[in-house]
C-alpha cells in the first residue's frame, strides 16, 4: 500500500485530510504489527518444535545404541550380533545429526539473516512499548489520541 505523506503542516490545522491521511497510516501499522506479532509467534512454535523433534531423536538414538537381544541358548547368533551393530551404528549416526542439528540452530541464532530477525524483533517490541509510553503521556497532558490499537497492550 502506498501511503500519502504526512505533512508538519496539516497536523497543525488538523484538517478533515490530514486526519483521513493519519487513519490511513495507523491502519497501515496496525497491520504491520499484527504480522510482526504473527511472525514472532510462529517463529518460537517453530524453535519448540525442533527441539521437541531433537529430544525425540535423541531418545531414540538412545534405545537403538543400547538394543540388546536376549540370549536364548549359550550365545549370541551372527544375525543377532550384525543387527546389534547396526542399531548402534544407525543410533551415532542420528547422534550426529543431533549434534550438527545443534551447530546450525545455534549458528542461526547469530547468523545473517536469522540473526537480524531476532534484532529486528527486539527493536520492533521495544519501539512498541515506546510508543504506548508516548500515547500515555500524550493523553496526560491532555491531548487526546482517537486511534485504538493492539500497541495500547504490552505483552
Amino acid at each position: 500500500m502506498v501511503l500519502k505523506p504526512l505533512e508538519f503542516t496539516e497536523c497543525i490545522t488538523d484538517s478533515p485530510l490530514f486526519r483521513e491521511k493519519l487513519h490511513a497510516h495507523e491502519k497501515e501499522l496496525e497491520g504491520t504489527s499484527q504480522q510482526m506479532k504473527r511472525l514472532i509467534k510462529e517463529l518460537k512454535e517453530l524453535l519448540s518444535a525442533a527441539q521437541n523433534l531433537s529430544r525425540a531423536q535423541r531418545t531414540l538414538s538412545n534405545t537403538l545404541k543400547n538394543f540388546k537381544f536376549e540370549l536364548i541358548g549359550e550365545s549370541r547368533t551372527d544375525d543377532e550380533s550384525v543387527i546389534s551393530q547396526s542399531f548402534a551404528e544407525f543410533g551415532k549416526l542420528i547422534d550426529a545429526i543431533e549434534d550438527e542439528r545443534g551447530r546450525m540452530m545455534g549458528t542461526a541464532a547469530t547468523s545473517l539473516p536469522a540473526g537480524r530477525l531476532l534484532v529486528l524483533v527486539s527493536i520492533y517490541q521495544r519501539t512498541e512499548m515506546e510508543v504506548v509510553d508516548a500515547e500515555e503521556g500524550m493523553r496526560e497532558k491532555g491531548m487526546g489520541i482517537r486511534r485504538q490499537s493492539s500497541l495500547q497492550t504490552r505483552e
